[in-house]
């Protein structure tokens, strides 16, 4: 009996050390009914979902459904086709993004400069064709008018931002000033609510230095910002914490790290939250709710990490995909609330919906708000708060889960606490895990140790 206990204690603490991974939430793939890839997916609720598919590089395949996928349909087929699984299908269209309003509005944007638009959920479509965009880096949309587009640098252009008022019909070259403009290529957009509009850049020629000017909607005043190394994009939770999505090229500057900050200060200071282990692991989309409490990173090797905290912690997060050793890149998402997320990816035919179906997910019991400084010298400070009474443990562990030491464990009421500890003095210079564990639920963030 004491051995059988023992085995019993070993596999709860085996499960508690898997930090990096969460699967409270359910997935599903999709039945799309085509053999496409799947390249960008848009959302007005938990149900009612656009999805963007191509044959290969080109195409634009729309499917939508009313039902959170258990029944899809065709709203618009760039070309005629012969069967329902489309083996017959000849695109002379590439689309890349689509975005879809509450409105019936329906956007899909292409290479090429050629848009294609829809008021009526699908029913119609009008034809759009800009000689001032060609190649893009990424496009935005404020709402149903108003849209901004980072054009890539190609033979057709030399990289600017223009704009568009009327839904993405007609573009008008946006006035970024020539004191930006002849030293940096655009790259990335960051829509705030509070009107604020985020533009990243690349330096000429060589793009090997990346910097964030912060205009508004007219591009009247503009604002160099603080930012974390290689910032792609930023996210305000609130007035002063924001969250930025970052990366780390490697010694050859291709693969990727990917980082996430977080700013308590408006930009600035900036604390480490995450990095990722591989440099196999660039992401190119992150996404917060509308309550921006849930968020996620998606990217190559269906790289998905998560948090449930506003950005202070983060987790892996394995789909079916991942389990059954696919290794296709996420290229689009939605996320209509805090309860569903629904992705496209490379993998043929293969739309994911990953949500909270299940009803006894284990919430943990105590949250960490905040770990500072990070990164850390000799000591450091936690905020945190415990939800309901117990047993709470902390401690230190390395990026695979190992435990190197205990820093507390004993009972605390529910309530709000800071403590500080003392690093070992024999740990050494990395990236380990902070974690707080009760019931046998862990919460983790990530502490940066430099001395």
């Amino acid at each position: 009996m004491k051995y059988f206990l023992l085995i019993i204690l070993f596999l709860l603490s085996y499960e508690a050390k898997a930090l990096p991974f969460e699967d409270g939430f359910t997935y599903s793939v999709l039945d799309s009914h085509i053999v496409r890839d799947y390249w960008d997916v848009s959302c007005i609720n938990d149900n009612d979902c656009i999805f963007l598919s191509r044959k290969g590089v080109s195409g634009a395949i729309i499917q939508r459904t009313k039902d959170g996928g258990k029944t899809m349909e065709f709203v618009y087929v760039d070309t005629s086709f012969t069967k329902d699984d489309l083996s017959t299908y000849y695109p002379d269209y590439s689309a890349r993004r689509i975005f879809y309003f509450e409105s019936g509005l329906i956007i899909i944007v292409g290479y090429f400069g050629v848009f294609h638009k829809s008021t009526d959920f699908g029913e119609t479509w009008t034809k759009h064709k800009s000689e001032n965009v060609f190649d893009f880096f990424e496009v935005e949309m404020v709402n149903e008018n108003i849209a901004f587009l980072a054009n890539d640098k190609n033979i057709n252009t030399d990289g600017k931002v223009h704009y568009s008022t009327d839904g993405c019909e007609t573009w008008k070259l946006f006035p970024v000033p020539d004191s930006i403009s002849n030293r940096w290529w655009p790259f990335s957009l960051s829509i705030q609510n509070n009107g604020d509009l985020l533009i990243g850049f690349f330096s000429k020629p060589d793009i090997d230095n990346w910097v964030m000017y912060k205009t508004n909607f007219d591009g009247s005043k503009w604002e160099l910002m603080n930012t974390p190394p290689n910032t792609y994009k930023i996210h305000y939770i609130n007035d002063n914490e924001w969250v930025a999505r970052c990366a780390i090229l490697d010694d050859e500057n291709i693969f990727e790290y990917v980082t996430v900050y977080k700013t308590y200060d408006a930009g600035k200071t900036w604390e480490l939250k995450f990095k990722t282990e591989s440099p196999f692991s660039s992401a190119r989309i992150s996404i917060f709710s509308k309550s921006f409490t849930n968020g996620y990173i998606l990217g190559p090797k269906n790289l998905i990490l998560k948090t449930k905290d506003k950005g202070d912690s983060w987790y892996f997060i394995r789909d079916s995909l991942q389990k059954l050793g696919a290794t296709g890149s996420i290229t689009g998402a939605s996320l209509p609330s805090d309860n569903v997320l629904y992705y496209t990816t490379t993998l043929i035919g293969r739309l994911v919906k990953y949500s909270n179906d299940v009803a006894d997910v284990k919430e943990p019991l105590v949250v960490t708000t905040r770990i500072y400084p990070n990164p850390i010298q000799n000591s450091f400070t936690v905020d945190y708060e415990v939800a309901k009474s117990g047993i709470l443990r902390q401690y230190i562990c390395d990026l695979s889960g190992r435990e190197i030491c205990s820093l507390y464990a004993g009972y605390k009421e529910s309530s709000v606490y800071t403590s500080t500890y003392k690093l070992p003095d024999n740990l050494a210079i990395g990236s380990y895990w902070f974690v707080s564990e009760m019931n046998g639920v862990c919460q983790i963030q990530m502490l940066n140790v430099v001395k």
